[in-house]
């Protein structure tokens, strides 16, 4: 097989033309699931419950409180909330983990049951999607312990309004073992 280029002929063994090959299929098929529509929110399901994780970043143990809400068909991570106590003089706070593909001007916006909506900035995006964050003061904390969902409220690209509800049935229990 040849292929000219540049005014060049390029000998390409067989063997070879078929291994470029399949190697460019994979790539293709990923770029079409790309156009596919993004799913709808109700498709949406929560991990079982909040949990607790903790890492040692050198610095001792420091434990969140998470909850996550993954699409149904795909796994994909639709929304995941973090949760980390106070400590000593501090408050704690709460970092949301957004998927990519969202109007970032618009920030998000996070409320307790029907309490009224607190707005935060997205801060920072990287390979993994999106993050905005907010101090939470002893008496947002009690608030979530007291509520019965959080809903959570952020924009696609198309500027239409996404509402992620995320049960804190569980929050309490793992607030506590903090």
């Amino acid at each position: 097989m040849t292929w000219s280029g540049h005014g060049q002929a390029f000998r390409v063994r067989p063997l070879l033309a078929v291994a470029m090959l399949f190697a460019v299929i994979p790539v293709a098929s990923a770029h079409a699931q790309d156009k596919k529509p993004a799913p709808k929110a109700n498709t949406a399901k929560q991990a079982p419950g909040w949990s607790v994780r903790c890492d040692d970043a050198g610095k001792g143990l420091r434990c969140k409180a998470t909850q996550s809400i993954v699409l149904a068909k795909t796994r994909q991570l639709l929304l995941s909330v973090a949760v980390s106590k106070p400590t000593k003089g501090n408050n704690g706070a709460m970092l949301l983990q957004l998927p990519h593909g969202l109007y970032n001007p618009a920030g998000v916006t996070v409320a307790v049951d029907a309490a009224k909506p607190e707005a935060l900035q997205i801060q920072t995006c990287d390979a993994k999607g999106c993050y905005a964050g907010t101090a939470l003061t002893p008496d947002k904390i009690a608030a979530f312990t007291r509520g019965t969902k959080l809903n959570v409220v952020f924009e696609d690209l198309k500027k239409q309004k996404i509402t992620v509800p995320v049960p804190l049935k569980g929050f309490d229990e793992a607030f506590k073992k903090l």
